[in-house]
């Protein structure tokens, strides 16, 4: 399964309970490891997700600064997703720092991936924090 989520509103400890209680990777799939919030870059989430933080620039939005959604290298991309789910035999989750999915290219990167045969779906934080696992 593949979970899409955006971390706006979101805590980095929240993140962390819903990357380890559902044994999930996480990808961030922003073009830049940055963010104005200093606990969501990525010197901070390798800190606290540690191997199971991945970063995919390739699914990131070329015009996160605004325009039209366009995925850098999205073959390249969708590869990389596959190559980290098929090492560690796990889900994972695209992360993004938007909080609305329907203006977000991680819905674009989803749709892609779905195209490609697989599970996609958003991640829905209140269920994602009070359940074991995700996808029972």
């Amino acid at each position: 399964m593949i979970y899409l989520a955006g971390y706006s509103g979101r805590k980095p400890d929240e993140l962390k309970r819903v990357a380890e209680s559902a044994d999930l990777h996480i990808i961030d799939i922003r073009m830049n490891q940055r963010s104005r919030v200093p606990h969501w870059n990525v010197r901070e989430l390798k800190a606290l997700i540690g191997a199971r933080y991945h970063w995919c620039g390739a699914l990131g939005n070329v015009n996160y600064q605004g325009g039209e959604i366009q995925i850098f290298d999205s073959g390249e991309g969708m590869d990389y997703v596959e190559a980290v789910m098929e090492l560690h035999s796990e889900d994972v989750l695209l992360l993004c720092a938007c909080e609305e999915r329907n203006s977000c290219h991680r819905t674009v990167v989803g749709k892609m991936l779905f195209e490609r045969g697989h599970e996609v779906q958003e991640l829905d934080w209140a269920s994602a924090l009070t359940a074991p696992q995700l996808n029972n």
